[in-house]
């Protein structure tokens, strides 16, 4: 739910761009991957992960009993 909101979507993004100031000399670069490549790493990670495992992953939720 947290990476299908645009809003949070958008505050990820530029909390990845403030890392490229990591990267004097790619700086510049960087942002451009980031603004070019964020959105599909976004749709891949809804793609192919379970929500609720890498929710719980992150510590934002409780991991589901498994039975």
């Amino acid at each position: 739910m947290l990476l299908q909101n645009p809003d949070n979507q958008k505050q990820m993004k530029e909390y990845v761009k403030q890392g490229c100031k990591a990267f004097e000399s790619f700086k510049d670069d960087c942002k451009e991957f980031v603004e070019d490549y964020f959105p599909m790493a976004v749709g891949i990670v809804l793609s192919y992960l379970q929500p609720e495992l890498l929710c719980a992953q992150l510590g934002y939720c409780k991991a589901a009993l498994q039975g």
